[in-house]
């Protein structure tokens, strides 16, 4: 095998690889960062691959890494908002159309309620 294409493809071509998909997962999948951080970020990893790509491994947030951190944690809240109204409606602090319209609410759909309001209006 010729030297520079071992070398090219020993050395170059998985660094590539690394950079690209970090540069992906920077830019399209944080959706924290603002534009002069996801700016910094890329220039790091592209000036200085290696130490770049591992900085930034290492320094990112725990739930950046796929993004369902932050899904869990909206789910997690609409379940317990589900938990607190089932028990206010089981303690008959909420009637069965505030019940109904809160789910709806909880669950991004239009109440019957709602529809026949729409309607009638």
């Amino acid at each position: 095998m010729d030297a520079p294409l071992a070398w090219a493809l020993v050395v170059i071509a998985p660094l590539l690889m690394i950079v690209v998909v970090a540069l992906f997962h920077l830019l399209a999948r944080r959706p924290d960062l603002s534009v002069i951080g996801k700016t910094g970020w890329a220039a790091v990893i592209i000036f200085i691959p290696y130490f770049g790509v591992l900085a930034y491994v290492m320094l990112r947030p725990p739930g950046a890494a796929t993004g369902k951190a932050t899904q869990e944690q909206a789910t997690g809240s609409t379940m317990q908002q589900l938990r607190n109204l089932i028990a206010a409606h089981d303690s008959g602090s909420v009637d069965d159309v505030e019940y109904a319209a809160g789910k709806a609410e909880l669950f991004g759909v239009e109440s019957q309620e709602s529809r026949v309001e729409s309607q009638t209006r």
